[in-house]
Formats: structure tokens, C-alpha cells, sequence
């Protein structure tokens, strides 16, 4: 999450409701839903971020249907809080 957010520029909201489809491994692009741009806008898929998110859906994401990238580490796994989000960048 924090390499998204410094690499990118993206805000906490725009990282929170990444899905597994916004990312499009073979062509190695980020789809973004831009929240002030009210649009989806691609970027290119740092080498850094791409290992660091393989790492996390292999070694941390817990096993789940959904499609949100980030998820609580407890069940009920649902979509990671923005606020929590935040609050973990503050206390970082």
C-alpha cells in the first residue's frame, strides 16, 4: 500500500478500492479509478510494486472470493478501512 502511495502519488481512497482485475499482469499496467479525475487513468507497473503486491497476494492475502486487493487480515475479510489506512501511515 505504501509503496502505491509514494510511487504513484495515488491518494489513501484511490489504493483502498484497487481490485485484482486493476491489475493486468502480461501488459504490466495499473488501472487507477482516479478520484478527482472522476476516471480510470493506466499506469505502468513499477517492477518494485508488482514483486511487493505478488508478495502480499501470496504470503498475506488471506484466501477470499472477493476482488478488492486489500483486505482485513481477520475474518470477516471485507475491503481494508480508509481511515485504518490512515491511521497505520500515521503511526509508519
Amino acid at each position: 500500500m505504501i509503496l502505491l502511495l509514494a510511487v504513484y502519488a495515488f491518494r489513501i481512497n484511490e489504493v483502498s478500492k484497487l481490485t485484482l482485475d486493476d491489475i493486468d499482469w502480461e501488459a504490466e499496467h495499473l488501472h487507477v479509478r482516479r478520484s478527482k479525475l472522476k476516471k480510470v487513468e493506466e499506469y505502468p507497473l513499477a517492477t518494485e510494486v508488482g514483486t511487493a503486491i505478488l508478495r502480499y497476494l501470496k504470503e498475506v492475502r488471506p484466501r477470499s472470493s472477493r476482488r478488492e486487493l486489500f483486505l482485513t487480515l481477520r475474518a470477516p475479510y471485507v475491503l481494508f478501512p480508509r481511515p485504518a489506512l490512515g491511521q497505520e501511515l500515521e503511526l509508519s
